[in-house]
């Protein structure tokens, strides 16, 4: 079952546009608690992204909405997906384990250099294949996730979130212009917390105190391993969590 461009529908189909045929399009994956949180930073990201590449429509929050409601979708995922002539929203059940948040996940580096150059690094694009590759590889082998190095050997992101590291108690994360995605979480750590935006090498990654990465859907997971190395829990990642966790039991904040 879908929302096809407002309208509720158990048909499922999609009329085969750029965005079905070739990826021309963009996406969200909203966390929906009672009410989608983070809903305007999601907005703001998408229409950007659609202003950017001269898509002729605007989403709005009604919209997204009206989605989670006729899709009756209460702690799931809520998908956006906009293409040329479709807006399709679907719903999904997602779930991370409790001893992955308590022991810390396991990250290994991508052998597939990233580009601070690509355009659509930096929009969440329908064209997501090369991502999914990447996380399947990461589970093949046996991480959670790869990170990834771009041309100019600085850290950029995983395949499906944002990274962080603390070292003597600071925090950085890697800078928008290495070629990331602009997390909608990451922003909300950079906002609330004193956070460097910088250039971090693969040395400066795998001698930190302690790391944690960032999407949506996670939240704020901690990292365990980095290509084998141990990592702390510095207190500041405990800290962020915990805030983290009462700005979703408090909503949205953005009405």
């Amino acid at each position: 079952m879908i929302v096809l461009n407002g309208k509720l529908t158990e048909e499922e189909r999609i009329t085969l546009d750029g965005g079905y045929a070739f990826g021309k399009g963009f996406f969200e994956t909203i966390l929906v608690t009672d009410k989608p949180q983070f809903l305007q930073d999601h907005l703001d990201r998408l229409n950007n992204s659609l202003q950017v590449f001269g898509f002729p429509k605007e989403i709005t929050k009604e919209e997204v909405e009206k989605a989670a409601k006729l899709l009756s979708c209460h702690n799931e995922a809520l998908k956006v997906m906009v293409s040329e002539t479709q807006t399709v929203c679907s719903k999904r059940n997602f779930a991370y384990k409790e001893s992955q948040y308590e022991e810390g996940v396991s990250l290994a580096r991508n052998i597939v250099t990233a580009s601070s150059r690509d355009p659509l690094t930096k929009h969440k694009s329908l064209s997501y294949w090369r991502y999914l590759i990447s996380l399947d590889n990461a589970r093949e082998n046996g991480y959670f996730d790869y990170y990834s190095i771009n041309e100019k050997g600085h850290i950029t992101e995983t395949s499906t979130a944002n990274i962080f590291i603390v070292k003597d108690g600071k925090l950085k994360t890697p800078a928008f212009t290495c070629g990331l995605l602009p997390g909608i979480i990451r922003q909300w750590v950079i906002e609330d917390f004193d956070v460097e935006e910088a250039d971090i090498t693969e040395e400066e990654l795998l001698s930190c105190d302690g790391a944690f990465i960032t999407n949506s859907l996670m939240g704020i997971m901690p990292v365990g391993d980095l290509d084998g190395i141990q990592l702390g829990r510095p207190d500041i990642i405990g800290t962020i969590t915990q805030k983290y966790a009462e700005r979703i039991e408090a909503g949205d904040g953005q009405d």
